[in-house]
């Protein structure tokens, strides 16, 4: 089960980041998911549950393959320097099922 995503961000005033997964369980069948919103930085804190948020998405949250969209927004665009996001550090977590005999 996908569990938590990490992420160490910089976000100065006016800029965004937002992150997306996806989930299938195949490679092949990824690309016809649905998006699934994790985090809006700056209103969430890391970690963000990406089983909790696939699960009120109602979308795959078992999915064997997760694909993780980072969007980096900035309502400054004629700043002198341009001020942006920046995105230091992202870990996805995934955790086993337990096996029981």
């Amino acid at each position: 089960m996908w569990r938590w995503l990490d992420y160490d961000v910089f976000v100065p005033a006016r800029t965004g980041v937002l992150f997306r997964v996806r989930t299938s369980e195949t490679a092949e069948t990824l690309e016809d998911a649905d998006w699934t919103t994790i985090a809006t930085v700056p209103e969430d804190e890391s970690p963000a549950a990406i089983n909790t948020a696939l699960e009120d998405a109602m979308a795959e949250s078992e999915g064997r393959y997760l694909e993780l969209e980072v969007q980096l927004s900035s309502a400054n665009p004629d700043s002198s320097p341009p001020l942006t996001p920046a995105v230091y550090n992202v870990a996805v977590s995934y955790e086993c099922p337990a096996i029981v005999y």
